[in-house]
């Protein structure tokens, strides 16, 4: 009897599928947001800031490379911002493709693939699988993620 072989042939095959995200732009931020929501600066909305000692303790030492509350940060690189998804202070960041709206341009302040805009468009929320983001915090606190 031949019951179930092709339907589990089929799933593994689908397991085995990489992950790879669409290309665009990524903000890593607050929770629940939807489709459609617009992201606006820290200076509007009055969002809390750092969440993480380490991260504090690291601006606290440099304080000239502090966060412009009147910008929101987006990237191109996927893993850098699920890094800043994780860091939420609610412990529950999402992770958003967005689409840039107003002056857009890099971040003097970072080093990596940063940019900042006026404000932003949520056009989907994205849900990595578990597995990509282990893979991410792997490479996070290996120092290879970006």
């Amino acid at each position: 009897m031949k019951k179930h072989r092709p339907r589990v042939k089929k799933l593994r095959k689908r397991q085995t599928k990489e992950w790879s995200p669409k290309g665009g732009w990524y903000h890593g931020g607050a929770p629940l947001l939807k489709a459609g929501d617009m992201l606006l600066p820290r200076s509007v909305t009055g969002a809390a800031g750092f969440s993480t000692v380490s991260e504090s303790i690291r601006y606290l030492l440099a304080p000239e490379i502090l966060e412009d509350e009147d910008w929101v940060f987006v990237t191109s690189n996927v893993k850098l911002a699920f890094s800043y998804c994780s860091d939420h202070p609610s412990g529950n960041g999402w992770l958003y493709r967005v689409q840039p709206e107003g002056k857009i341009e890099r971040d003097p302040d970072r080093l990596h693939d940063c940019f900042r805009c006026e404000r932003a468009r949520i056009i989907d929320v994205v849900r990595l699988p578990f597995r990509v983001k282990q893979q991410i915090r792997a490479e996070i606190r290996a120092g290879t993620a970006y």
